[in-house]
């Protein structure tokens, strides 16, 4: 069986301009500040409470869609080692001594 991707619950996204211009309002909202509880409505209505850490990872992710640059966001557990082949390179590099 082929082994899973550490990153395949990884979701990344690269700001298109209408997508700048949203994430500088919510960056510009300060929403991680502590100024009161914010919430989100979905299209069917429903509003839910953001906790938090949610408001933390929306308002370091809006900052930085708001400068052009792609997001990553992944679980913290996850260990990214280099590959073998990288392992190698740095060997054969004498960057690495065996």
């Amino acid at each position: 069986m082929p082994k899973s991707s550490v990153l395949s619950k990884a979701v990344r996204t690269d700001p298109g301009v209408e997508d700048r211009q949203a994430a500088a309002q919510i960056s510009d909202a300060g929403l991680a500040s502590g100024s009161g509880p914010t919430s989100i409505r979905f299209p069917d209505g429903t509003v839910v409470s953001l906790i938090a850490s949610l408001l933390k990872v929306l308002q370091a992710s809006a900052e930085e869609l708001a400068d052009g640059l792609a997001v990553t966001v992944m679980s913290s557990e996850v260990a990214l080692t280099p590959g073998r082949q990288r392992i190698r390179e740095i060997v054969e590099e004498n960057d690495l001594p065996y």
